[in-house]
């Protein structure tokens, strides 16, 4: 069961991928942020994570996407490049300012996230996250509003950022953190795709190396 919404939900975000590719006239962008190895005390290091981002680019590319025009940071990309909290959010608003209306911006993320009770949106946890301090964290907020503030006529947000088992340990309940499993509220004017339902968990298959979110997105 599980599979079959995985491929359900892989399959909407490539048909959409292809809609948003195909459908203006304007350019094509991209903004692609991945994390795989956390060296956090807190959360567990995700593999996989980046072959499986690196693959979807090539996906991007063979649907008419300029190399040029995908940003993508890593924790093994140049400094310029890698994903910590800062240099996500400098890179992200330098790739939108340049954006006109007829433009066409998808954004996915990959990596760990955190929805805190009584928020209505969740943390994207960069490099150097900290689960007891929110400001070393992206709020998915920050994703939305300068999206919403963009000149880009289509924008597509494909989110896989909630882990199967992400703490490296229970410590975080003696901490008194407490976490939602809870759906994000999604602007108006923004298409938005998530690797799991509410109260679900994204996981990984060991023989194809890779999520299994990512792999049907990538091989249908």
């Amino acid at each position: 069961m599980r599979r079959t919404i995985f491929l359900v939900v892989a399959l909407t975000v490539l048909a959409a991928t292809f809609v948003f590719s195909q459908g203006s006239r304007g350019e094509k962008y991209a903004f692609l942020v991945v994390c795989s190895k956390y060296n956090s005390t807190q959360l567990r290091d995700l593999p996989y994570t980046i072959e499986e981002m690196e693959d979807f680019r090539k996906v991007l590319l063979k649907t008419g996407f300029d190399a040029d025009h995908i940003v993508i940071l890593h924790d093994k990309a140049d400094r310029e490049r890698v994903p910590e909290k800062q240099k996500i959010e400098k890179q992200f608003r330098l790739l939108l300012n340049g954006l006109q209306p007829s433009d066409t911006v998808i954004v996915a993320i990959n990596g760990h996230g955190v929805h805190f009770k009584g928020d209505q949106t969740g943390y994207y946890c960069p490099l150097g996250a900290d689960l007891k301090d929110k400001k070393t964290l992206v709020s998915m907020e920050f994703f939305y509003d300068l999206l919403k503030k963009s000149k880009a006529r289509q924008k597509l947000m494909i989110v896989q950022a909630c882990q199967n088992d992400p703490f490296v340990s229970n410590d975080l309940a003696a901490e008194r953190l407490e976490f939602a499993e809870k759906a994000d509220t999604v602007p108006e004017g923004i298409v938005a795709i998530f690797s799991c339902m509410e109260g679900q968990k994204s996981y990984y298959d060991p023989d194809r190396k890779r999520g299994l979110f990512f792999d049907h997105v990538i091989r249908s």
